[in-house]
């Protein structure tokens, strides 16, 4: 998985669109996080 590469190609002037997809990009990892971590049996 890449994070924070996407931030960097994206114009300063489009700060508040960067800090919303990272927030939801934080989300959907979390998200995947927890699924994996139900698929192991450790949640």
């Amino acid at each position: 998985m890449k994070f924070g590469k996407a931030e960097r190609e994206v114009d300063v002037k489009d700060t508040g669109k960067v800090v919303v997809a990272y927030d939801a990009r934080s989300e959907w990892a979390r998200r995947v996080a927890e699924g994996v971590l139900r698929e192991l049996g450790l949640k």
